[in-house]
């Protein structure tokens, strides 16, 4: 297994649309429209691959002054606690080491924070909706 990056409209990126479609959004009964899928254009997509197989992915999106957003974090169903998600953080906080982040940070579905908080990740304030179920900011320095 391996982590990259992957260019977006690539066929790892559409495979990791895929999956973040299949675990983060039909549950929900949203989808992914046009927009969405343009803006991410100015993302940095992250992979975790198996034989050419996406099995985990996520985004990172800077919000400027060396602050970068993780969003769309998915680890395919029959993978998850089996550390991928962290194998997958792991990498994408050594990218941000390598790139001068100073700060992650992230909305966690409430059933995510605990494995955030296992990564060292503060939680900040109360719980907010966002696409329907409760999520929480939750944040990580990296470097000075």
């Amino acid at each position: 297994m391996e982590v990259r990056i992957v260019e977006f409209q690539s066929i790892d990126y559409y495979q990791a649309l895929a999956l973040r479609d299949r675990v983060l959004r039909a549950p929900l009964g949203l989808f992914f429209s046009g927009e969405d899928i343009r803006a991410e254009q100015a993302y940095t997509h992250f992979a975790l691959l198996h034989e050419d197989r996406v099995l985990a992915t996520a985004q990172m999106v800077s919000t400027g002054n060396g602050v970068y957003k993780m969003r769309q974090v998915a680890v395919d169903f029959e993978f998850q606690s089996k550390g991928l998600g962290k194998k997958l953080v792991d990498f994408i906080e050594k990218w941000s080491r390598e790139s001068g982040v100073h700060q992650i940070t992230l909305h966690a579905r409430e059933t995510a924070v605990a494995f955030y908080e296992k990564r060292n990740y503060s939680l900040k304030g109360e719980s907010f909706m966002e696409v329907g179920i409760p999520h929480f900011y939750m944040e990580k320095q990296i470097s000075s």
